[in-house]
């Protein structure tokens, strides 16, 4: 499901005590977690009732160093977890979504930006090392390679031949688990 805000409408009495993360880009994350979290049922609409309009330079569509905020969302999100006792329920989730997205996020940068981006998401994989080993065998293997290949990396470039040496040697498991993954997420 996509976190951003955009196109979705919450009751005020849902969202009335939430706050975003001033002064960050992707502060919609945690929002999102806190209001999903909070709300008692969710509707689904087919109809397209909402264009969303992209400015040229804007900040989401600029890829520049203000995407290196996104490596911290994962703090916000286990605070917002903790604070309403699913953590370690839905760790590997967590985890999973931010290993995930982590890789969308670096494939949207110019070259000298992944380098930098690289440097930091390797300093919270590090961090959240042993969290992420409690739960390693909970998570599809695409994001364990993830997770792997950054840490035995030096830098951004080994991650790159690292992970495709990975994901080519194991293609079927891949491609299997992407199916599998895919199906899981439509069903939640």
């Amino acid at each position: 499901m996509c976190v951003h805000l955009h196109g979705k409408l919450f009751r005020r009495d849902l969202i009335q005590d939430i706050e975003f993360q001033r002064g960050r880009i992707f502060e919609d994350y945690p929002f999102f977690l806190e209001a999903l979290i909070k709300a008692k049922r969710m509707y689904f609409f087919t109809e397209h009732l909402y264009h969303k309009r992209e400015r040229e330079k804007s900040i989401m569509t600029s890829y520049d160093e203000s995407y290196l905020d996104f490596v911290d969302v994962i703090d916000f999100s286990k605070d917002v977890a903790k604070r309403y006792g699913i953590y370690e329920e839905f760790k590997p989730y967590l985890f999973q979504y931010y290993i995930r997205t982590n890789q969308f996020m670096i494939m949207q940068l110019s070259l000298k930006t992944r380098l930098k981006y690289f440097k930091k998401m390797k300093e919270k994989y590090t961090d959240y090392k042993n969290e992420i080993e409690e739960i390693y065998y909970d998570l599809f293997f695409i994001y364990q390679t993830l997770f792997d290949s950054c840490l035995k990396s030096s830098n951004y470039i080994t991650y790159e031949i690292r992970k495709n040496y990975l994901f080519r040697k194991n293609k079927e498991k891949f491609w299997q688990e992407r199916k599998m993954e895919n199906s899981e997420w439509e069903k939640n």
